[in-house]
């Protein structure tokens, strides 16, 4: 090649180079610079330029590293290769390299030091970003709460950042050079070699989820091909994917239910409106009337009539308060009832609710299953007692049927009274046994009064006493100061003889009762009732009665004695005393132990005056108008009257009555039946008494008072049948009519 051309490619190559030489002549001090150098540096050229003048535009910092190289080159040829710091004429500032070597001469002495120097700002600038980047990327690798790690391309750590410690529980300083196969044996032919051995091979980026054993953690994995090899991110996700399974176990199990469940999102600003359905499970949707799920729970379910209202209930959702209701749609055939219950669901303890789920229970066959138990299981103690009543009725009937027809084959005087004694005993025990059914239904006529229980306790003592046999001790326990209590005297001794009587009963051989009463404060009736109470108690060491019979015992016609030694109605009848009082009944019993049976009384608030004394008898004959549907009733009543000098007269229904009181009145008394077809006997004793206000009137009937709708007014009095001879006198003396001897 023409030396003409290579100098000029040479200077060429210089100036797009900003490269330039330089040569210093140890023997005068002479510096001499190409053009690029004089550029370099701003100087002209033809610039007379020395050692000291070419050392001067250096920075001190790069100074103090190039005047010890110049001298070790100066000394023994020793080269340099430094990046130094420079500044131009005009103070202009630029990164430069700078080379120097020895010149000898041909004896091998140095007589001079050249090199060349050459503007590398762009390329420095770009280096120290680059190591800025690097920083940055460091520091945010080494805060960032995410793992971080570089693989080369031998599958060796290169970094790791600080996150990664906790999470792969091992030190970076030690993983960093050490083969991640070996450094994680377990981790061979898992779903993690697979991804990075592909991301390795093909390039490009995978993400992943995977359980690792050894750390039992779920990790969320991302890999991506470096240059170098293969960068990974991760993080933990073991409590992510435990809430996630929780939550789809959580859904699965709202999907399972056979109950509506209704998802609500929860609007703090509007929150009945905002109550929108982000979730209904297969029941909820089939509850649904509307099926546009933008709209609220009332508007999804429909018209409902609830109590509390629906739209009010879920109000306290967004208070944080769980809510109720019970909730119809439609009418009719149509009607369909249901149990709605709803509970807030909060982030966090501080934060308002943001959802709620709802279940909604559609317990309309449910209903419909426990009325129909109700009514078979009415039906079956109906049929119970029906069976009970009928034997013992039958019973009594067979008595009374053979005495009157033995009275009518008798002429002994002693033996017609001991017959006609016996027949009215079995009418006393059927209406005892009348008595304790409407006991134990709640609908017996009682006439309580204010008691000291303490003292009914102590003067019937010695009757109790000679109802037990001398092989059995009664103990009597009164706590003084008692408070008194509302009570019907002649039920409650008749229930507490009957106590007395079972527990004699339950001692095979030898043994004790007890009666304890005190006073109960603290104790709630089965209904929930707080106190007080005053607690009348009858216990014994008998039998017992077995665990499962305890309910069963208060049933009627039950007994675990038999047929031949109870009618069954003893327990039925004392409980349905105790709640018609107000109160209650328990019992306590085990078998071989014995039984303990208590009745609870409320402490009364008023007392009850005892009835004024009854007038004194009027001593003229008695006019009575009888009214009986049945007439063998009416006929027996007008007998009992007109034998002991009453004068009669005996119809067989209302108009009757109105046409006799019209036509043969005024009459002094009327004798009428409750209950007779298409009118009541206390409508018509109210309708007479209207023109004839003196009339005195007497009901019977075989229901209790009671279902009259409340107390009688002044001149009637009630008689429950079967009426006696003793009951009809005892009406005349309460109604001041003196009258006849009725044979009392």
């Amino acid at each position: 090649m023409n030396e003409t051309i290579e100098l000029q490619m040479l200077r060429a190559a210089s100036r797009a180079s900003r490269t330039g030489a330089w040569r210093w002549y140890l023997s005068d001090d002479r510096v001499v610079w190409t053009e690029v150098t004089h550029t370099l540096f701003e100087v002209p050229p033809g610039t007379h330029i020395d050692l000291e003048l070419a050392l001067s535009f250096y920075e001190a910092e790069s100074l103090e590293r190039l005047v010890p190289a110049v001298d070790a080159c100066r000394a023994d040829g020793t080269p340099w290769n430094l990046v130094t710091r420079c500044r131009t004429t005009s103070g202009k500032r630029f990164w430069a390299r700078s080379n120097g070597l020895a010149v000898r001469d041909g004896t091998g002495t140095i007589v001079a030091l050249e090199g060349s120097f050459q503007d590398i700002t762009p390329e420095r600038d770009a280096l120290l970003a680059q190591e800025m980047a690097e920083d940055d990327l460091a520091s945010v690798l080494g805060t960032m709460p995410d793992g971080f790690f570089l693989l080369d391309e031998s599958w060796r750590f290169a970094y790791l950042n600080a996150a990664s410690e906790a999470m792969l529980q091992r030190d970076p300083q030690d993983l960093v050079g050490r083969d991640i196969w070996q450094a994680f044996p377990e981790a061979r032919g898992s779903r993690f070699e697979d991804v990075y051995m592909r991301v390795m091979a093909r390039g490009g980026s995978e993400s992943f989820t995977a359980f690792f054993p050894p750390l039992d953690a779920w990790f969320r994995v991302a890999a991506h091909r470096t240059p170098r090899g293969v960068a990974v991110h991760f993080r933990i996700v073991t409590a992510e994917i435990q809430e996630r399974e929780e939550l789809r176990r959580f859904r699965a199990a709202l999907e399972a239910l056979d109950v509506g469940a209704f998802m609500l999102s929860l609007d703090a600003a509007d929150p009945v409106g905002g109550s929108r359905i982000v979730y209904a499970n297969p029941v909820a949707r089939a509850m649904a009337v509307a099926h546009d799920w933008a709209g609220s729970l009332p508007e999804i379910l429909g018209p409902l009539e609830s109590d509390p209202p629906l739209d009010i209930a879920l109000a306290q959702l967004a208070e944080g308060q769980p809510c109720a209701s019970v909730a119809i749609r439609g009418t009719g055939a149509g009607l369909r009832r249901f149990e709605v219950n709803a509970v807030p669901i909060r982030s966090a303890e501080d934060c308002p609710p943001r959802h709620a789920i709802v279940l909604v229970s559609d317990v309309t066959e449910a209903r419909r299953l426990q009325e129909e138990q109700r009514r078979t299981e009415r039906l079956a103690l109906l049929g119970q007692m029906a069976g009970g009543v009928s034997h013992d009725f039958n019973n009594l009937l067979s008595v009374i049927l053979g005495n009157v027809e033995l009275i009518e084959l008798t002429d002994a005087p002693t033996e017609r009274a001991e017959l006609v004694e016996e027949a009215r005993a079995a009418v006393r025990r059927g209406q005892s046994l009348n008595d304790s059914l409407l006991a134990f239904s709640g609908r017996s006529r009682l006439e309580p009064r204010t008691e000291d229980l303490g003292q009914f306790i102590k003067a019937l003592a010695p009757l109790l006493a000679r109802t037990l046999t001398s092989r059995i001790a009664l103990s009597v326990e009164v706590e003084p100061d008692l408070p008194q209590v509302l009570l019907d005297g002649a039920m409650a001794e008749s229930c507490l003889l009957n106590l007395v009587i079972n527990a004699r009963e339950a001692i095979e051989r030898s043994g004790a009762v007890s009666i304890a009463l005190r006073r109960a404060d603290d104790v709630l009736s089965p209904l929930q009732k707080p106190g007080p109470w005053v607690r009348l108690s009858v216990s014994d060491t008998g039998c017992g009665i077995p665990g499962q019979l305890h309910e069963r015992v208060f049933e009627p016609f039950f007994s675990t004695r038999g047929p031949a030694l109870g009618s069954g109605l003893g327990l039925s009848r004392v409980k349905g005393f105790a709640e018609q009082m107000g109160g209650f009944v328990t019992l306590t019993s085990e078998e071989g132990r014995g039984t303990e049976v208590a009745m609870h009384f409320p402490v009364a608030a008023l007392q009850v005056p005892a009835d004024e004394a009854a007038p004194a008898p009027a001593q003229r004959m008695v006019r009575a108008l009888i009214v009986d549907d049945t007439p063998t009733v009416a006929r027996v009543a007008a007998r009992m009257l007109r034998v002991q000098g009453c004068r009669t007269h005996t119809v067989h229904g209302p108009r009757e009555a109105r046409g006799a009181m019209a036509e043969l009145g005024p009459f002094d008394l009327l004798l009428t039946d409750m209950v007779m077809p298409h009118e009541s006997g206390f409508d018509l004793a109210l309708e007479l008494r209207k023109a004839h206000p003196a009339l005195k009137v007497i009901l019977m009937s075989g229901f209790p008072q009671q279902d009259m709708g409340g107390a009688l007014p002044e001149g009637m009095v009630f008689l429950r049948k079967p009426v006696g001879r003793d009951d009809l006198a005892g009406a005349f003396d309460s109604l001041g009519l003196g009258g006849p001897d009725l044979g009392r």
